[in-house]
């Protein structure tokens, strides 16, 4: 069985005999001032001021606070009672360094401390290598920065158009640093001029100059050595118990290694070559013993 519900009921007065608003006051603190690129345009730049909390709500004024320069036709003074106020402007007329103060009143408010807060424009500053070498065949990455850009700069790379993320290209962004990595690099299609872009309403950008080279392969070498006479081979061993062929093979390691120290040459690379480094005689006097004579050392290299 349901009983009875009793309800209390409070009503606020005010000395005039008019309802009272509840939790009348200003907004704490100071307002915040912030600016932004517009997600219509680039070119457009967003001001906005916010002091909420505050009942009524206060009355926030955008206005700029410094001097402008000879020539500016754009002058900033919009006010409304709200407690968030955007502004839209347009680039034609900011400036890099160019200050916008925002200004808060309330009723309620006994402190006679101006509340209010700056939006300082900084233009865009992009930092990076302007230039950068890669390997055919390899992937090679560029990358662009902007720390100082005032509202915030949006970031692109640029090649005659926009280089849009793709398996070619790998476009990535942590805060403040845009990196282009640019896979299997050829030298026919990849080299030349990309443009990192930074961008607000006042604009900047950057030229990267990218350079392809041919990556000097690894090569696996080993010696060898070649008869160049028609005397059979003996397998006779020597006083020493080595077989002709290891004293042959022993003998020009010691020599190919000189010549190449001495002439410091280097294998060019192929995907097999041979290198005539030096020529070799070996003799015995032990008649059992009989050894290649007239031998050809060679160098044989092949490229990984």
């Amino acid at each position: 069985m349901w009983g009875p519900v009793l309800l209390s009921l409070s009503i606020l007065v005010s000395a005039d005999g008019g309802l009272a608003p509840p939790d009348t006051g200003p907004p704490t603190g100071s307002p915040q001032c912030f600016s932004s690129l517009s997600p219509n345009s680039s070119s457009e730049l967003l001001l906005l001021c916010s002091w909420p909390g505050g009942q009524p709500e206060p009355t926030l004024l955008w206005q700029e606070d410094n001097t402008k320069p000879a020539g500016s036709r754009q002058q900033l003074n919009v006010s409304r009672r709200t407690d968030s106020l955007v502004v839209t402007m347009n680039s034609t007329d900011l400036y890099d360094g160019q200050t916008f103060k925002c200004v808060g009143w309330h009723p309620e408010l006994q402190d006679t401390t101006e509340k209010a807060c700056t939006v300082t424009l900084r233009a865009p500053y992009p930092v990076g290598y302007p230039l950068v070498t890669g390997f055919a065949k390899h992937n090679v990455t560029l990358s662009c920065s902007d720390e100082v850009s005032n509202p915030p700069a949006k970031i692109t790379w640029m090649r005659k158009e926009e280089i849009r993320d793709s398996s070619k290209y790998v476009i990535s962004q942590v805060g403040p640093v845009s990196s282009l990595t640019i896979v299997n690099c050829s030298k026919d299609t990849d080299e030349g001029i990309y443009f990192c872009k930074t961008e607000n309403p006042l604009l900047r950008e950057m030229e990267v100059y990218l350079t392809i080279k041919k990556m000097r392969t690894t090569m696996k070498c080993w010696y060898w050595w070649t008869q160049t006479t028609k005397t059979p081979l003996m397998t006779t061993r020597n006083q020493k118990g080595k077989h002709p062929l290891q004293v042959a093979a022993s003998t020009c390691r010691r020599q190919s290694r000189k010549q190449m120290k001495k002439t410091q040459q280097t294998p060019k690379e192929a995907p097999l070559k041979y290198y005539l480094e030096s020529k070799l005689k070996l003799s015995k006097k032990k008649k059992k013993t009989s050894i290649i004579s007239n031998v050809s050392c060679i160098k044989i290299c092949q490229t990984k």
